[in-house]
């Protein structure tokens, strides 16, 4: 791998990172204070980044489409649904796939990189976005006099951001259109922002995933 590259795909996965971190902060404090009387601000901080993750996750794609590969796409329809309509229309796989990587495999700077499943499906992020929002609009006045609000699970939230951690941390997005794929790198620390490089190809930059099972994250 060469040295990182500069693109809005990169400064989208580095305020992730932040956003994820933030949340992790806060649950973290949580789980350490459970009778905390300020615990339902705390959730509702964790639930606010996370959509915010699944709107700038989608926001990075679009853009990587539209700056890097110079796909013919709006660049002010930004929020999910409205993005991936228009990134389905450019190729079979327009969002992350989680991978692995092997360091040094066969010699010093002979990097492996293994696809640990299909892209990550938009039906995941939408429903995760949905959720969140549930979780963070105004409930109806029926459902306040029923009784029946949306609850917090800090199990279930500190899980979101798991997995949303693993995909930050390795992925790759492919962007056949300029035979461009770009691999994301993070250790998860504060210290260290996630690193973007560019492996150009010289015939397809994208490949059969039939055999690959589906991706789980968000499941």
């Amino acid at each position: 791998m060469t040295e990182p590259v500069p693109s809005s795909y990169s400064v989208a996965i580095k305020t992730i990172a932040m956003r994820i971190l933030a949340a992790e902060k806060v649950m973290n404090e949580l789980v350490e204070n459970p009778e905390d009387p300020f615990a339902l601000q705390r959730c509702e901080l964790a639930v606010l980044q996370i959509r915010l993750v699944c709107e700038l996750l989608m926001l990075g794609c679009q853009m990587a489409h539209l700056e890097d590969a110079g796909a013919e796409i709006a660049n002010n329809k930004w929020r999910p649904v409205d993005a991936y309509a228009q990134l389905k229309d450019l190729s079979e796989h327009p969002l992350p796939m989680p991978v692995a990587i092997e360091y040094n495999k066969n010699g010093e700077g002979q990097h492996h990189i293994k696809p640990l499943s299909k892209p990550i499906p938009f039906a995941a992020i939408s429903r995760l976005y949905g959720v969140c929002g549930d979780l963070l609009h105004a409930p109806t006045i029926k459902k306040v006099l029923s009784g029946k609000l949306p609850e917090f699970d800090v199990g279930l939230l500190r899980h979101w951001l798991g997995e949303l951690r693993q995909l930050i941390g390795a992925h790759a997005l492919m962007l056949p259109e300029r035979k461009i794929v770009f691999l994301s790198i993070w250790d998860g620390s504060f210290e260290n922002e996630p690193q973007l490089f560019r492996l150009d190809a010289a015939g397809e930059s994208t490949f059969d995933l039939a055999s690959y099972p589906d991706c789980e994250l968000l499941s």
